[in-house]
């Protein structure tokens, strides 16, 4: 057996003593040696040997392990170390370094293996910024505020789909400019990672910045765009834009939908009227763009939700 695979094994045991928990890795460390009389890692070299290899061997090791602590659930049963700290949050690293005794080396640490935190990544040409520079955010701030009461998002999470979403729409041509300008561009994330939200997000600020038609894809199976126009509906169009003005209260497509009481978003009055613009709907939850034709008309209209009158669009 080398030096290296010696010191390797004498490693996963000091990580076998702490992996349920963060706990003194130098003390663990020290513990394991008396199984390893062969290894020549110490408590004083510990930190050497990881930092010296980050990609390898023990570096490999501790990556592995860090991460598996950076991403743990405090909902699930043995966890209840994390404390209030949320999965890959810098609070959570912090802790994890505390409880490790590591706290004097957070900046090695952190330089070698990066927290993997909530942030997004843009890959972009640089670009000419123009929100929210005169932007009423009347169905940001509703969709913001009903995510936050409603769907439960902390705080730090709203205000980065606000840092997100302003980026993405940011990186489009203004409603307002005189020149052609085209913008491409694509949206990735995983499962459950609140895509939906993003991308109601873009579409509130969209609104709210002057865009008078948006045109939403939601898959090629009908259950898909019924999913889809269900959730924008709730949480962006609201009850407002479901329920035609001075129609009976259950004279609308959700009458029977037992959220809507709820989960349904309400503005209070017609959004026109409260300093936004109204929403139009294309489509319902049971009609697509077969039955476009009744919104033909209000796309066309000259006079339905421009904020410019001397503008085309």
């Amino acid at each position: 057996m080398t030096t290296d695979d010696s010191e390797q094994l004498h490693f996963r045991s000091a990580l076998g003593l702490i992996n349920h928990r963060p706990g003194p890795l130098r003390k663990a460390v020290s513990l394991s040696g008396e199984f390893h009389p062969d290894s020549t890692l110490t408590a004083e070299n510990v930190m050497d040997r990881i930092i010296g290899d980050p990609l390898a061997g023990l570096g490999r090791d501790f990556q592995v392990q860090l991460i598996t602590w950076d991403h743990a659930d405090p909902q699930e049963p043995g966890n209840s170390w994390t404390g209030d700290t949320r999965r890959n949050s810098p609070e959570r690293r912090n802790l994890i370094l505390e409880q490790l005794d590591l706290k004097e080396e957070a900046d090695r640490i952190n330089g070698a293996f990066p927290p993997a935190l909530n942030h997004e990544v843009v890959i972009a040409d640089k670009h000419e910024p123009w929100y929210p520079e005169d932007v009423n955010p009347f169905y940001w701030q509703r969709y913001a505020a009903y995510l936050g009461d409603r769907r439960g998002f902390h705080p730090e999470s709203l205000a980065i789909m606000d840092r997100v979403t302003t980026g993405v729409v940011s990186r489009m041509s203004s409603p307002q400019r005189p020149e052609a300008f085209q913008a491409k561009g694509l949206v990735v994330g995983h499962v459950q990672s609140g895509k939906t939200s993003n991308f109601t997000g873009v579409i509130a600020k969209a609104i709210d910045s002057g865009y008078r038609l948006i045109i939403i894809l939601s898959g090629t199976q009908n259950m898909l765009r019924n999913q889809t126009q269900r959730r924008i509906d709730m949480e962006l169009v609201g009850k407002e834009g479901i329920r035609p003005p001075g129609a009976e209260p259950q004279d609308h497509d959700y009458r029977e939908d037992p959220d809507w009481e709820e989960m349904f978003i309400e503005y209070g009055g017609i959004p026109r009227a409260l300093g936004g613009t109204n929403i139009n709907r294309l489509t319902t939850e049971g009609r697509d763009f077969k039955h476009l034709e009744v919104g033909v008309a209000d796309i066309l209209n000259p006079d339905m939700e421009r904020q410019r009158q001397d503008e085309p669009l």
